[in-house]
């Protein structure tokens, strides 16, 4: 069977796994899955992801959910092609737990919270988290490329899917240099534009 994944393209966690399946050259075909897409209330979905979210992959009998869980598996599968360590691990958790709740609490309010019902007030409070979290992103790029080192890795792909969106968006930024060169490298990438630098449109409100 040819590998499947599930979910739309406008998800910024699918598009952690595009990324990386357009960097390693893998043939895949994507279903769309989730928001105005469906599929995931159904009892087949619910039975691949009880969690009944996106992305979902499927190779050989494998079905894997959580985005960080399949961009490792898909690393692990092809050695060398993209670094991945325990910096590198510890980049992507510290997206999970830090980096991303921000970006979204920032998204959430600029896309997805109806004009009359956002603030300046809001949005200053999210964005002081969101600098914050970019702040320890910025510390780390001081001093090298890439957040493993020298190499792209699977660091590159948690966070920096993550950056399109963080300079799309109109959020009161503070300055962070290393991180705009950083995001200046990722979008050289034929694979990063690809999947990553694509509209989100149809989320907003």
């Amino acid at each position: 069977m040819t590998p499947r994944l599930w979910g739309r393209a406008s998800s910024v966690n699918v598009q952690k796994v595009m990324w990386a399946l357009a960097e390693l050259g893998v043939d895949y075909e994507r279903i769309d899955a989730g928001w105005t897409y469906g599929r995931t209330d159904t009892d087949e979905f619910a039975a691949m992801n009880p969690n009944r979210r996106i992305p979902v992959w499927q190779e050989d009998g494998l079905t894997l959910w959580e985005s960080q869980a399949i961009v490792r598996h898909l690393l692990s599968r092809h050695p060398g092609a993209i670094a991945f360590g325990p910096v590198a691990d510890q980049w992507m958790e510290f997206t999970t737990s830090t980096l991303q709740p921000a970006v979204i609490g920032v998204f959430w309010h600029c896309i997805r919270t109806p004009e009359t019902e956002r603030s300046a007030e809001k949005l200053a409070h999210l964005s002081r988290s969101l600098n914050a979290a970019l702040r320890i992103v910025e510390g780390r790029l001081s001093e090298t490329d890439w957040l493993d080192g020298n190499a792209v890795s699977g660091a590159e792909i948690a966070a920096g899917s993550l950056m399109f969106r963080v300079f799309d968006l109109g959020w009161p930024r503070d300055g962070f240099p290393a991180v705009e060169r950083w995001y200046q490298r990722l979008s050289e990438r034929p694979a990063y534009r690809e999947t990553v630098m694509t509209s989100y449109d149809e989320l907003r409100i």
